[in-house]
Parts: structure tokens; sequence; C-alpha cells
């Protein structure tokens, strides 16, 4: 189904070391063959691949192929976590509250406490914590306001059972100067919603 298109192999610093020769094989020969049929597919993909471990050290362990790695890194990206690239935190809670709207929930107001609150947030769990306590907020509104998810003190566990490292106030007072409207549906709209209103 990949052929011709890409693939996107994500955590692929889990893939077990049985497996990646059998990986390889496939980056380097374009071909692999189905289990259970001797019948070979020729396949032509662009490859993306993503991990949040250190595939370095991995290979320095013998935990990982270097033969994969050297195939796999040819033209890394780093992407820091969310906590060093806060500038993004408001374009990823309207980007997530645009794909949690299938709940039945129409969210049009974030206030800016509770945006600055994301903002002061570490994120341990980086972009996909933001998403899952964005859902779980929306799920738990009922006046079209979203709810703050996060803790409220510091060093108080979430409920996933994290400590967090969470320091109430915003990081910057210009960050925010009054509440946020999130309730445009179109796709233009959705790159600016939670811009301050004047």
């Amino acid at each position: 189904m990949a052929d011709t298109g890409t693939l996107f192999l994500d955590e692929i610093g889990d893939l077990p070391l049985a497996l990646q020769p059998k990986l390889l094989r496939v980056l380097q020969e374009q071909e692999f063959e189905r289990l259970g049929s001797g019948r070979t597919h020729h396949i032509n993909v662009r490859l993306v691949a993503a991990t949040h471990r250190d595939v370095d050290d991995m290979v320095a362990r013998n935990d990982f192929r270097s033969d994969l790695y050297y195939r796999l890194n040819v033209f890394p990206v780093l992407v820091p976590p969310l906590r060093e690239r806060r500038e993004d935190i408001r374009q990823l809670v309207c980007i997530s509250l645009k794909f949690s709207r299938h709940k039945g929930k129409h969210i049009e107001q974030i206030s800016q406490a509770t945006m600055n609150a994301f903002i002061s947030y570490e994120w341990p769990g980086n972009v996909r914590e933001l998403q899952n306590l964005i859902e779980r907020a929306v799920i738990r509104s009922d006046n079209g306001v979203l709810p703050n998810p996060l803790p409220t003190t510091a060093g108080e566990y979430n409920t996933l059972g994290c400590l967090t490292r969470y320091t109430a106030g915003p990081r910057s007072s210009s960050d925010f100067r009054d509440d946020t409207g999130c309730q445009n549906n179109d796709r233009r709209a959705s790159r600016s919603c939670c811009q301050a209103r004047s």
C-alpha cells in the first residue's frame, strides 16, 4: 500500500534486533516477501523514521544495528522536546482541539490562565501528552470553555501517575492579553484560532 509513497515508522528505536536485518533488506534491496508467501514484491517508498531514543548510544551498546542506523540516517531532523519550544504550544493546542471535535463538544474559549499553564508546564510526555490532556479536557468541558487539565501545584502527580515539575503562572506577562477564541472551523482560521483577542 505504501508503494510509490511515504512510509512512516514511529519509534524505530524499539524495533527488536531480530527484525532489524529484515527492514535493512527492504531498504537496500527494495523488495520483500509476505509472511507465508514465496512471491517477491518490489517496492519504491520514501521512509521516514522517528524515535525518542538515543540511537547513537544504542549502536555503541550493540542494541541497534549500525548498518541499519546509517541506512536510515540519511537526512536527520532533530526536534527538540516541547519544553524547549514553548512558542509552538499555542498552535499545537489549536490543532489538538481541531482533532478532538469528534467528541461532540465545541470549545469556544480557552482562558488566559489555562493557556499560560500550558506554556509553563514541562511536558515530560511531549506532544502526545499535550494531545491526550487536551482530549481529556474536551471530554470534561460542559460550557464551551476548555478546563485546565494540568496539576495545580508543584510536584503534584497528574492522573497518569507522572511526577511533574509544574510551576504555576505565565512565563511571560506579554504572552496573552485576553481569553482566546477557538470557535472557527475553517482551515485558515485554525492557524490563528489561539491568538489573543484584542
